[in-house]
């Protein structure tokens, strides 16, 4: 590759993408080896007929990797011919993430729900997680708290967005991307396990995390966590206490709308039993 001037500049970093590499105009460049494309995105690139949520479930069944598709859907090749359009990779990024998490919940939300709380960790580059499941009807809640001194929080921020059995109407503004990204990773472990449950996780972002990385931290991270042997509750309150005693903020449960909702239930229940 023959380039027309000096590459200068430093990567560009936000919330969504991987980093990205300084840029430059290319005079020439030669190609010195054939690509290989995959058959079936061969296929669903050249069929204009069929709809993108179909195309992207396709190409996710065959194994393809999620930020190609996503790279693909940016670019405007995937869907019917009509609405094919080239999009921000932000907007393509949350939309096969939400994509293929609807397609999975219309499975997953009617399965039989697990028997006992299970709660699943992992850490990585100042992103801790922790998972609970519990043994409910399908529901997800995502809590986050950014540290201060983590990227873009000059304090301590804590944020939350939620959805019924029935999903969301409306964009998690809150958490963004994000969401979409820990909320699929759930729904791959549940339905590779053909159970179903109600879904709170809980995100902490230390200092550690001082530059953003994409939203593929989160969907990584939260696929780890998920991989992980996980510690088995008999009661909920159980499960609470011991994702208080790993976090920095004690209080993280006065955030969380699944917290209060099971608690009021329970404190009902206890009240017909009388």
């Amino acid at each position: 590759m023959k380039l027309a001037k000096e590459v200068k500049g430093s990567a560009k970093l936000d919330f969504f993408h991987a980093p990205l590499g300084p840029r430059t105009d290319a005079e020439k460049a030669r190609i010195t080896e054939n690509p290989v494309v995959p058959r079936k995105v061969d296929a669903l690139v050249e069929d204009s007929d069929a709809r993108a949520t179909d195309a992207v479930e396709e190409l996710y069944r065959a194994g393809i990797e999620i930020d190609r598709t996503q790279n693909l859907l940016s670019a405007g090749l995937l869907g019917s011919k009509r609405y094919r359009r080239m999009v921000p990779t932000r907007w393509s990024i949350t939309a096969v993430d939400d994509m293929l998490g609807k397609r999975l919940m219309e499975k997953v939300r009617y399965y039989r729900e697990m028997g006992e709380f299970e709660l699943y960790g992992n850490t990585y580059l100042g992103n801790h997680f922790n998972i609970l499941l519990i043994p409910e009807e399908w529901g997800f809640e995502m809590v986050e708290m950014w540290m201060k001194g983590s990227y873009w929080s000059p304090q301590d921020v804590t944020l939350n967005d939620w959805e019924p059995f029935e999903g969301r109407k409306t964009y998690a503004e809150n958490i963004t991307g994000g969401y979409y990204a820990a909320r699929l990773a759930v729904l791959e472990h549940l339905y590779r396990r053909g159970r179903s449950a109600k879904v709170l996780i809980y995100r902490e972002i230390s200092p550690e995390y001082w530059a953003p990385l994409g939203v593929w931290v989160v969907r990584e991270t939260a696929r780890k966590a998920m991989e992980s042997e996980p510690l088995r509750f008999s009661d909920m309150e159980s499960a609470l206490k011991t994702i208080t005693g790993r976090v920095h903020n004690k209080e993280w449960m006065k955030h969380s709308h699944t917290v209060m909702e099971l608690r009021f239930q329970r404190k009902l229940s206890d009240y017909w039993e009388l």
